[in-house]
């Protein structure tokens, strides 16, 4: 088992790397060519986007995996399944995110035409399903090879638009063609490889949605309190369209910079939803610590990030996007600190599937979002885009760590988090013997 979470996890990090090593490279030059205020337009039109693609997603990313690994022989048919729901949702929400933007923006032509090619990546988010089918089967190598393709093409794309000189556009269906692209190799690779043709249960559709609904709610209020920070400084700070432009495009671009480490927490907790899932029906002691390693990695990774960038800030902006957009660095030492919380939020999630207690999902994820609402609206107006800074990282320290410590139903995870943090309980003498034999075999 831990060599398939070696390996696994391996396969993860070596796409997300190569990611991440070519996203500097898009961002740097795009970001750039389009400068903050045309950034701030295409990712103004991506926090709506990011509303929907939650919606698209109808809260599987944390039951499918669980329902695949404890129901091998229906494996197709949950998969098809999940996959024709998403289909059906994504196209009902373009037309619905369209009438949004319309209403709101629709005397900004340039805005409405961006959100229109970006709208059009929602239908093909239902074969990101087949991502969490080689999640369940510890078999990401073949995901993580497509992802990186898909995510190469996308960034060629955008050399390309920048050599030949195009407008903005061209860039906003630049997240529509890797959606797509990636799609395509999704289907083939599982075409080559299924176990079980895929199909359609009404029977596994109903429990899927009974086991999702709480999540489809709390995905709604992540993105509210994760995104509407981005919507409401658009909305609650003076000056012209281009000066608001300019803030949202330094704000956005920030966040962007806080999520580069997120390769490695998310490869550490794909990699690790089935290992606990597993370890659940071997007992609670063994589930326990295999969620504190997993939370672990995920916080300590991103504690020493947050830490790197506290020092080091303005250079990494300045690299990354230029001098134009210096005028985030307070806000990118602030809002760094919640990426340790915000992927936390995910293993939480997943916890809580595994507990039964979904319905916590819900309660958490609403008190986090009213509290964002409420401090965004006094903190923007206040401090801009660093009072939007500081309202997500409380929010975050909030809904994952400090609120589930308030019921008595959720206080066991807390522990589990406290003791990640502290490297308490977690076998750790264990996994060095195992790492020493593996590396000198003795």
């Amino acid at each position: 088992m831990s060599n398939r979470f070696v390996k696994n996890t391996s396969w993860i990090l070596i796409g997300q790397v190569v990611r991440l090593i070519v996203s500097f490279i898009s961002a740097a030059l795009t970001n750039r060519y389009l400068g903050p205020a045309n950034m701030g337009i295409i990712n103004y039109s991506a926090s709506y986007i990011s509303f929907f693609t939650s919606l698209v997603s109808l809260g599987l990313n944390s039951v499918i995996i669980y329902e695949l690994v404890n129901n091998r022989d229906k494996e197709g048919k949950i998969l098809g399944t999940a996959m024709l729901m998403r289909l059906f949702t994504g196209i009902v929400s373009v037309f619905a995110f369209m009438g949004i933007m319309l209403t709101v923006n629709g005397n900004e032509t340039l805005l409405v035409e961006v959100a229109f090619l970006q709208s059009l990546q929602l239908p093909f988010l239902c074969f990101d399903s087949i991502n969490y089918w080689y999640q369940s089967n510890l078999n990401s190598k073949y995901t993580s090879v497509a992802q990186t393709v898909a995510y190469i093409f996308s960034t060629v794309y955008k050399i390309v638009l920048i050599i030949i000189k195009e407008g903005t556009l061209w860039f906003a269906l630049a997240s529509t063609l890797d959606i797509f692209i990636l799609g395509g190799f999704y289907i083939v690779l599982y075409q080559k490889q299924k176990t079980q043709r895929l199909g359609f249960s009404w029977s596994i559709a109903k429990r899927l949605l009974r086991n999702c609904l709480p999540f489809i709610l709390a995905n709604i209020m992540v993105v509210i309190y994760s995104k509407m920070d981005t919507i409401m400084i658009k909305h609650l700070l003076d000056g012209t369209a281009e000066v608001v432009d300019t803030q949202v495009g330094l704000y956005t671009t920030t966040i962007a910079l806080c999520n580069i480490i997120g390769f490695i927490p998310i490869a550490i907790l794909d990699s690790g939803r089935p290992l606990i899932a597993e370890a659940q029906n071997k007992g609670e002691y063994e589930f326990n610590v295999r969620f504190r390693q997993i939370a672990a990695g995920i916080i300590w990774v991103c504690v020493a990030y947050s830490l790197f960038i506290t020092v080091f800030s303005k250079h990494v902006i300045y690299i990354v996007n230029g001098k134009d957009y210096l005028g985030a660095n307070i806000c990118f030492k602030i809002a760094v600190w919640y990426t340790s919380f915000s992927y936390l939020g995910s293993a939480k999630n997943f916890w809580l599937v595994c507990k039964n207690k979904k319905h916590f999902v819900f309660i958490f994820s609403c008190t986090g979002a009213v509290c964002n609402l409420i401090m965004n609206f006094i903190f923007i107006p206040m401090w801009g885009i660093n009072g939007a800074a500081i309202a997500t990282l409380v929010t975050q320290i909030l809904t994952n760590f400090v609120v589930p410590m308030l019921f008595k139903d959720t206080r066991e995870y807390t522990h589990c988090v406290f003791d990640a943090i502290l490297l308490r309980n977690m076998q750790l003498k264990e996994i060095l013997t195992t790492v020493k034999v593996k590396l000198f075999g003795r």
